[in-house]
């Protein structure tokens, strides 16, 4: 009876076990470490923050939310993949699908936020410290 039992409970833990290491395998894993979010959720953020950004219908934030999530999808699998030329394809495609959604007015707007950001994101990494020249070196100060 013993035996019986015991050879449950470790059935039990295996099979939990098992359960995590799908659960890990499946997630993937960003660059920091952290499993990334759902394409679905990436998608409704972006679509989200553009429809506030150009004030969309409602008609035309479920049209951005498709195009969002096939170029979600099409990202992951291109950085899996680390193909680059891919992602340039995906983001040509996607925005001239965003061309068909948006009016003239909301895709000029949308293009210069999107060329905003791009330069705040060139500002952010020429300030960054290069090689680590900044950082505090935690094993020297402790001597």
């Amino acid at each position: 009876m013993k035996k019986i039992v015991f050879a449950l409970a470790i059935m039990a833990v295996s099979t939990a076990l098992n359960a995590q290491v799908v659960k890990d395998i499946n997630a993937a894993p960003s660059p920091s470490g952290h499993s990334a979010p759902p394409p679905e959720m990436v998608a409704q953020r972006v679509t989200e923050r553009i429809g506030t950004d150009l004030n969309l219908t409602t008609d035309q934030k479920s049209r951005l939310y498709k195009v969002n999530l096939e170029f979600v999808n099409q990202m992951n699998g291109a950085k899996r993949a680390h193909d680059k030329v891919i992602m340039k394809q995906a983001a040509m495609m996607r925005d001239k699908q965003y061309k068909t959604i948006f009016t003239p007015d909301q895709y000029s707007k949308y293009e210069s936020k999107r060329m905003e950001s791009k330069m705040e994101m060139k500002e952010r990494a020429a300030n960054a410290p290069k090689n680590g020249a900044n950082r505090i070196n935690i094993d020297a100060s402790n001597k």
